[in-house]
């Protein structure tokens, strides 16, 4: 991304602000970066010391600001939306979770919440600060059915193709792998299986359809392997394909072997909005100085073509099944079967997986709407004891249900812009 100046003098004000007046944990601005001045010459910044910790977010009326001494970075969250979920994760006691809301098509991000409740943590935990909105801490679980759905769409396979099936519910065995008309007595096409989550019928048609090596290409096409474009740097979603057939069929059905962070997860959910490629994901829209703010220029092209246009449109609708009358139905339906987004189509993909010492419930929910003109795309992952309030799925619901109707766009502070342009170097506060 590039800093727009509007003198060199500025340029080289602004680049010593950077280097000396920002220090802290938690959250550190991926380096070098580039400010560029209106003369067209360039000098490399080195931010690694800018740091930006949730926990010190300032919410102002129509922006979220990172304060250091007299000094800030503004954010691109949206105040209320960011608000709203962190209060819905403090009000209903939830131990973790990350939530990662941005807008599908532009990649900027404008709810990041990373919640971690102290009385709901060990002290093991309590000493190890995870920010669960872009760590790659929890696995992927069956939200990498995405990864494998594509995977399997381009080998041939149709939404519409059947499979029959035995057990798989909450493990996979060798006897789940092969076709047993005696003992296969539930049948699913593939949407179905993608929008009930069944593992039998991935395990199956990825052994039969589908190499490691063949996996392992797509994984890495959607992220997995290595760090993603961000203005913080992102741990990586680690991922493993096993060559074993019966481990094999497991990992694509989302049982271990990947790991995925909710940034990572709403950038699944935009490549897929985006019939096929993946946005840059930014949160740093300007820096706050005393002569007013300099806006961030940020990459606006594509992150990377991920899967064929044709595939993403398939694999969307197939993911509309999650909410339509899958996995999600209950948290975006009430018990009469009305919904709680009313003409709102919505696509999704859920997960789920456990772990012991500690005992850790994940679930997930990767997703966007509307699925037809896709403006939001979410990644939520709950981390739960074994007594819990709610899941991934109704903070999902909850963050696209605020943004489609509460949520108000924010308004440019065009004074502070003119500021800067015009030299003033008058301190203000705030």
């Amino acid at each position: 991304m590039v800093y727009r100046c509007f003198s060199l003098h500025r340029v080289l004000f602004f680049a010593r602000l950077v280097l000396l007046l920002f220090s802290g944990s938690s959250l550190a601005v991926a380096s070098p970066e580039v400010v560029r001045s209106e003369h067209g010459m360039q000098m490399q910044v080195d931010l690694n010391n800018v740091d930006v910790e949730p926990s010190a977010f300032l919410y102002e009326e129509h922006a979220v600001v990172v304060p250091k001494q007299d000094r800030a970075l503004v954010l691109s969250l949206h105040p209320g939306l960011q608000q709203h979920l962190s209060a819905l994760l403090e009000r209903n006691e939830v131990p973790a979770a990350g939530v990662v809301v941005m807008e599908a098509k532009t990649g900027r991000v404008l709810a990041y919440v990373s919640h971690q409740s102290d009385a709901k943590q060990s002290n093991v935990e309590r000493a190890q600060s995870v920010d669960w909105a872009r760590e790659a801490k929890a696995p992927a679980a069956s939200v990498f059915k995405i990864v494998t759905a594509a995977a399997l769409l381009d080998s041939g396979i149709t939404a519409s193709k059947k499979t029959c099936y035995s057990g798989g519910r909450s493990s996979l065995v060798a006897s789940n792998l092969l076709d047993n008309p005696a003992h296969d007595t539930s049948c699913a096409s593939f949407a179905q299986a993608l929008g009930y989550s069944i593992n039998s019928v991935f395990a199956k048609l990825a052994v039969q359809n589908l190499k490691p090596q063949t996996l392992e290409r797509y994984a890495s096409a959607f992220g997995f392997g290595h760090a993603l474009p961000f203005d913080l740097p992102t741990s990586i979603s680690a991922v493993d394909i096993p060559q074993d057939d019966l481990e094999f069929a497991r990992m694509a059905a989302g049982f271990r072997h990947s790991t995925l962070s909710p940034l990572h997860g709403a950038l699944l959910a935009s490549t897929i909005a985006n019939q096929g490629v993946m946005p840059r994901p930014y949160m740093i829209q300007s820096v706050r100085y005393p002569c007013g703010e300099i806006e961030v220029a940020h990459d606006s092209s594509p992150f990377r073509s991920v899967i064929p246009s044709s595939t993403a449109r398939v694999l969307g609708s197939m993911m509309e099944r999650t909410v339509s009358s899958g996995t999600s139905y209950k948290s975006f339906h009430d018990k009469d079967g009305k919904a709680y987004l009313p003409g709102v189509s919505v696509a999704a993909k859920t997960g789920s997986l456990s772990d012991s010492n500690p005992f850790r419930a994940y679930s997930w929910w990767v997703g966007y709407a509307p699925a037809q003109n896709p403006k939001f795309a979410v990644g939520v992952l709950v981390v739960n004891h074994p007594s819990w309030r709610i899941k991934a799925p109704y903070v999902a619901k909850e963050a696209l249900r605020y943004g489609l109707y509460e949520m108000k766009s924010q308004k440019a502070t065009p004074s502070q812009e003119r500021a800067c342009r015009q030299g003033s170097h008058d301190s203000f506060s705030g």
